[in-house]
């Protein structure tokens, strides 16, 4: 519930002269619509007036702006557009993504000359890039695959250009792909923008193209080219999977996972166990939570707890929090003796951990343990 003197409060800031009072208001009206406020839509007028009006401060009419983009307002969008192109950089950057979203047309066509002038600057080249990718107009698609082959221009944009081109069609870029990969100077930009090309392929053809990919000697080729196997269908990373967990970068170690998690059997939870011990916390925390809803499956639960009992057993500090805190939240009793050991660790990390699965796990032989570890760390 709100209360109904917010809404008198902000609409008479933002109808203040003053550039900081427009501002905060727009920003409180427009976090406010996220989370339900009601009636919020009845700052549109205002909103636009602060966006249209010349003496506006930039920071008011760019927070306006944003707010109408939350609220939606598509009727904004002309007077969007006009101020945009009439008040800088800046505004550009919040209205044009907006507009993009909205399919507003009449934009397209200063898209289209941003992409043959050569002195468009590179942020409002990169907007342009970026926006007719998401109105899938296929007009841009000639100037984008130029823009995605001309090795001279940097590799955002020739990368921005590939993903925008890759939105436009399910097929037919497979030629252009390829272009870019045999090259005997191929670069990794060149490697990249050939996954981007295909972002919504699944051809058979595609899918061999992304195969030679995911088998590259540069990791963030790789991941991508997996990321976009993972895409179509896991069932094409699993040979590639083994390598893939076993590899330096943590983004391809996090694909060659998800096909695994995606087809789980015994040995391969068994494989993914091991990855709670990785060194990078988003992935082994992701493992762990994955592998506690694998193991509501009767086939894999046994598996999954014997593995991650060895992880626990083990030297490494990383792999005895993960697998402290997995086997915990599946009640497996049989690892307190284990936790009561670790209460003594030198890492607080799994000290805690420990301490919070004793009590999870509620063995009433532990007790005495946790009762002189208690007294020890309040003494």
């Amino acid at each position: 519930r709100f209360s109904k003197k917010y809404k008198p409060l902000w609409f008479e800031a933002l109808a203040r002269p003053e550039a900081d009072l427009q501002r905060l208001a727009a920003e409180t009206i427009a976090q406010a619509h996220i989370i339900g406020v009601p009636e919020m839509n009845d700052a549109r007028a205002t909103l636009l007036r602060i966006v249209a009006a010349e003496k506006s401060h930039s920071a008011a009419r760019i927070a306006a702006a944003r707010a109408l983009f939350v609220l939606d307002a598509h009727e904004a969008s002309q007077t969007l557009f006009d101020a945009s192109q009439k008040h800088g950089a800046d505004l550009k950057q919040v209205v044009e993504p907006a507009l993009a979203h909205w399919k507003f047309e009449p934009i397209r066509v200063t898209w289209l000359k941003r992409l043959d002038a050569k002195e468009t600057r590179h942020r409002e080249l990169m907007l342009a890039i970026n926006g007719l990718g998401e109105g899938g107009d296929e007009i841009a698609l000639p100037k984008l695959l130029a823009l995605t082959a001309d090795s001279l221009r940097p590799s955002s944009v020739r990368l921005a250009a590939a993903r925008a081109a890759g939105k436009l069609k399910e097929s037919g870029l497979e030629v252009e792909a390829t272009r870019l990969t045999k090259s005997e100077s191929a670069s990794i930009a060149d490697r990249l923008a050939a996954v981007a090309l295909l972002g919504r392929h699944q051809t058979e053809a595609a899918q061999a193209i992304l195969l030679q990919l995911a088998r590259d000697n540069e990791p963030s080729v790789i991941a991508a080219a997996l990321t976009q196997l993972n895409a179509i269908n896991h069932d094409l990373v699993l040979p590639l999977a083994e390598q893939a967990i076993a590899h330096d970068d943590v983004n391809v170690r996090q694909q060659g996972a998800n096909a695994y998690i995606a087809r789980p059997t015994p040995e391969r939870v068994t494989a993914l166990a091991k990855l709670l011990d990785d060194v990078h916390p988003k992935l082994r925390a992701h493992i762990r939570e994955a592998l506690f809803v694998l193991a509501q499956k009767t086939e894999l639960d046994a598996a999954i707890r014997q593995a991650a009992t060895e992880v626990l057993a083990g030297e490494s500090w990383r792999g005895q929090e993960q697998a402290t805190l997995l086997l915990s939240e599946l009640d497996h009793k049989p690892a307190a003796p284990r936790l009561v050991q670790l209460l003594e660790s030198s890492r607080m990390e799994v000290l805690v951990a420990a301490a919070w699965g004793l009590r999870k796990l509620a063995v009433p032989e532990t007790l005495p343990a946790m009762l002189d570890k208690a007294k020890r760390q309040t003494a």
